[in-house]
């Protein structure tokens, strides 16, 4: 099954906005997209804990109740996701997204798995 980008989705804060739809959130976000019927989040990293890692990249159904939340790669401190990569591939059943420790992580958007990661630094 491929998966694609099928509706625009605005944010503001810690509001998301899909089409009529307004979902407030915890956190604000920092990088947030919709694909199929998933919500997929990356809140700002700076609302967390600074000693610990950041787990801030979140995925929703359309009601706004989480699905998963991702782990990150490392127990860094400075972990956290930044926003998404972007390729012109078409998306399958993963999603790649920056990591503020140097990486690109392939997430499985089924469980929110790391299926890959990818240092960059």
């Amino acid at each position: 099954m491929t998966l694609t980008p099928n509706k625009m989705v605005t944010y503001s804060e810690n509001i998301i906005r899909i089409g009529a739809r307004k979902i407030r959130l915890s956190k604000p976000i920092i990088d947030a997209k919709v694909i199929e019927d998933f919500i997929l989040v990356i809140h700002d990293y700076m609302e967390y804990p600074k000693h610990g890692t950041a787990a801030n990249l979140v995925c929703l159904d359309m009601d706004g109740q989480e699905k998963w939340l991702a782990k990150n790669p490392t127990n860094q401190s400075a972990d956290a996701y930044t926003n998404f990569y972007e390729t012109s591939e078409p998306i399958s059943d993963s999603i790649f997204v920056h990591n503020f420790i140097g990486c690109v992580c392939k997430i499985d958007l089924a469980t929110g798995d790391i299926a890959e990661v990818k240092y960059t630094k």
